[in-house]
């Protein structure tokens, strides 16, 4: 699940980017069968917003 994140000059954690789910057919794809690894969009959007309230 990739996040990029950096420090302020305060001391506080940015977020500044976050993403939850899959867009690409490798990600969480051994073992699976490859009905199940054909959506490559099932992201949450709001991901970022959310990490960042955090």
């Amino acid at each position: 699940f990739p996040i990029i994140l950096s420090l302020t000059e305060e001391g506080f954690i940015n977020v500044r980017s976050a993403n939850y789910g899959r867009t690409d057919r490798y990600t969480c794809s051994q073992g699976r069968p490859s009905d199940q690894v054909t959506n490559d969009q099932c992201y949450l959007p709001s991901t970022l917003s959310i990490m960042s309230q955090r």
